[in-house]
């Protein structure tokens, strides 16, 4: 029944593609999830709702229709941005900022969205979207403690301050001297790089990744969480691995450095990723726009200031946050 009503829907929908001018009276998206400051956290997938007609559009709706995507300002700053089909029956935008920048202040991303009828392509409904990305306001940091927070990761240490102690979570900690220095990006995760993963598969890996890849004025001592651990490694964004000198202590790998990596730990030597593929490895430096593998095709052949992305029925992986 629900998939008679839901093809129902979209047939009525094709009607009001010959009778509706305004784009808003077919498809509206609605972007929430922003914080308290109406900003867009790096590294936080968003799926927003989209609706026609004031109801939540069925992902039947994919079945005759497809979206191309212009990324008109602000694509660089862009990982993800695609419509997506979620397990709930609905279609969405699923958005994601890249993390690895400081952000100090918003960034505006454009987004146009078009709905074009598969049966005839002349029936085009657009609809524009600005959104503001970026972390909340800087922590500023004056005890010799700091946890962290992965919303706020921008910190700005006090001028008297020496050294501080800082957490990421459960999963390392940074013991530093404080120099001249006094600002930092701090943001963290422990995504899996796939193509290292695939290349070890027998291999128990932990990965931690600071994003930003921070230098400080003094190196520090570093302890990353990696029970059964006995090799660690940095890896670029090529894949490459550089062995790393670390000691075990307990279920930590401790090292001394004043440049935070991208960090590989196993309990068995590692051998690098054959596969160059720094567009699409969890550690790269940069991403694609349209990051899963279903999407029907991507266009990079436009103009410096606009990007395209083309998707038919795409069904993501779930959605895990900024860390993961």
């Amino acid at each position: 029944m629900k998939r008679i009503i839901a093809t129902a829907l979209a047939v009525t929908m094709l009607f009001l593609f010959a009778v509706v001018s305004n784009a808003s009276d077919f498809m509206n998206i609605e972007p929430d999830g922003s914080d308290e400051n109406g900003y867009y956290t790096p590294g936080t997938n968003f799926y927003f709702k989209i609706y026609d007609g004031g109801y939540q559009m069925q992902s039947d709706i994919l079945d005759f229709f497809h979206f191309k995507i212009n990324l008109l300002q602000g694509k660089g700053y862009v990982q993800t941005c695609k419509i997506v089909e979620k397990s709930d029956g609905y279609a969405y935008l699923n958005f994601m900022a890249k993390p690895g920048f400081a952000y100090r202040t918003p960034v505006i991303v454009e987004i146009e969205v078009k709905a074009i009828d598969n049966k005839d392509e002349d029936n085009v409904y657009t609809q524009t979207l600005q959104l503001d990305v970026g972390y909340g306001d800087e922590t500023y940091v004056s005890t010799d403690t700091l946890e962290v927070d992965l919303k706020t990761p921008l910190v700005e240490f006090d001028e008297d301050l020496e050294t501080c102690n800082i957490s990421f979570g459960d999963l390392a900690t940074f013991n530093v001297r404080l120099g001249k220095k006094k600002t930092y990006n701090l943001h963290y995760s422990s995504t899996v790089n796939t193509e290292v993963q695939n290349a070890n598969p027998t291999a128990n890996i932990t990965f931690m990744n600071f994003t930003t890849k921070p230098v400080f004025d003094y190196a520090g001592a570093l302890k990353i969480y990696a029970p059964g651990a006995k090799y660690l490694y940095t890896v670029d964004s090529y894949n490459d691995l550089t062995s790393v000198s670390a000691a075990r202590n307990g279920d930590y790998l401790g090292l001394s450095t004043n440049a935070l990596e991208h960090y590989v730990a196993s309990d068995i030597p590692l051998k690098a990723s054959s596969q160059v593929a720094s567009s699409t490895s969890a550690s790269s430096s940069s991403s694609t726009v349209a990051t899963s593998s279903t999407v029907a095709s991507v266009s990079t052949s436009q103009s410096s200031s606009t990007s395209t992305v083309t998707n038919t029925t795409v069904k993501p992986n779930p959605a895990t946050g900024a860390a993961q």
